[in-house]
């Protein structure tokens, strides 16, 4: 992008995508929590509820990067994530195919 104003040339920010796994656990106690995990860094967060767990999980991937900025270069995360999910039904062992 060019700013015709300054006569100054300036880049346009690439996004980059990280690939974020958040999974519903209980604690010992018993109580719910939402654990983000950052597969593209190998970080994770957690938080009491869905959005706070991607709030937490989100400010400490900026921390990581902040402290090695050189990471962000080296990760090829240019294609936003294609999520699936497969549900398991409650107590039942997930069984090899052909038996």
């Amino acid at each position: 992008m060019h700013n015709y104003k300054s006569g100054i040339a300036s880049i346009e920010p690439v996004a980059k995508y990280m690939d974020i796994v958040l999974l519903h656990e209980r604690l010992s106690d018993g109580s719910p929590v939402y654990v983000a995990h950052c597969t593209t860094l190998d970080i994770s967060s957690q938080g009491t509820s869905i959005e706070e767990a991607k709030r937490n999980i989100t400010e400490a991937v900026h921390a990581y990067l902040e402290e090695r900025p050189e990471l962000l270069d080296e990760v090829d995360a240019s294609v936003p994530p294609t999520f699936s999910f497969i549900e398991v039904p409650d107590g039942k062992a997930a069984r090899p195919l052909g038996r």
